[in-house]
């Protein structure tokens, strides 16, 4: 049997934003912890988490505890569904994306930073 893989674009309009790995306390992190995201997601009635992990580009032990099995597991101790998404890797879209943006820098001679904003 042949699988195929199929990708889906998918406008997302309602989504929050939230850090893991902070440090021990006294420590300051960024905020919020996905857990207190987690746990106010499930406190309005949401019956799901898509965790999506946009500060590591490949899969590592770190993320990987705090993701892939903290979150998860809280998720589902508040009777929550959870998928993450793939890690970038090496993938296509990816390495293409980086191509553009160094093919942009060589040819226009600025910094990265004014490219990307």
């Amino acid at each position: 049997m042949n699988k195929i893989k199929f990708s889906m674009i998918v406008c997302v309009e309602d989504y929050r934003i939230a850090y893991r790995s902070g440090g021990p306390s006294p420590q300051k992190w960024l905020g919020p912890d996905v857990l207190e995201v987690i746990a106010d997601e499930a406190d309005e009635g949401r019956k799901a988490i898509v965790a999506c992990e946009l500060l590591s580009i490949i899969a590592n032990a770190e993320v990987i505890q705090e993701i892939g099995r903290e979150a998860k597991q809280f998720a589902h101790s508040r009777q929550m569904d959870f998928v993450q998404t793939d890690y970038l890797n090496d993938g296509f879209d990816f390495v293409e994306c980086l191509a553009v943006l160094c093919a942009e820098r060589l040819e226009t001679g600025k910094e990265m930073t004014e490219i990307t904003g």
